[in-house]
């Protein structure tokens, strides 16, 4: 947030740019790591956004998406809707930009309800057990996958009629 004021103000007092001009890229950090450290960097991140927002009026900010559901590499199905919940998060409080494949992204409310309830539970770090469930939830999942014949690289959202229609 210090960072993000400082240029701010260097950029719009010194050299003359207008806060509409700014885009700042915040780094989202890897959450559900397992190391209890990690649990609040998806909330923490969309509380820095908000301040930022507040603090530096008209610019934009952005966060690659990818790497908060790292830990999940393989499971993209679970990472696809780990980005939704995030969003939809994220946005209201200030997010105007995302680095993320918008076509691969279920719509919020598609989600199942109990893998929801998990990414909302370990995004918004709401319960200490959070990122166990979402472990163990993860590991049947991919179980499950194994099982069909693959590791759960495709996306079961991509079918969704608006999704494949042309821009």
């Amino acid at each position: 947030i210090r960072i993000c004021e400082r240029t701010y103000d260097i950029l719009t007092t010194k050299c003359g740019y207008m806060g509409h001009d700014i885009i700042f890229d915040c780094n989202i950090l890897t959450i559900a790591t397992g190391m209890e450290e990690h649990n609040n960097y998806g909330k923490d991140f969309i509380d820095a956004v908000e301040v930022v927002r507040r603090k530096c009026p008209g610019c934009y900010t952005s966060g690659g998406l990818s790497n908060l559901s790292f830990s999940f590499r393989g499971l993209n199905e679970l990472r696809e809707a780990m980005h939704s919940v995030f969003l939809y998060h994220a946005i209201p409080k200030g997010l105007t930009m995302a680095i993320v494949n918008a076509g691969a992204l279920p719509i919020y409310t598609d989600i199942p309800d109990d893998m929801r309830q998990l990414l909302e539970d370990v995004v918004m770090n709401v319960a200490p057990e959070a990122t166990e469930k979402l472990l163990e939830f993860a590991s049947e999942l991919k179980d499950k996958k194994a099982q069909k014949g693959g590791a759960g690289g495709g996306s079961s959202w991509t079918g969704i009629a608006w999704s494949a229609a042309a821009c």
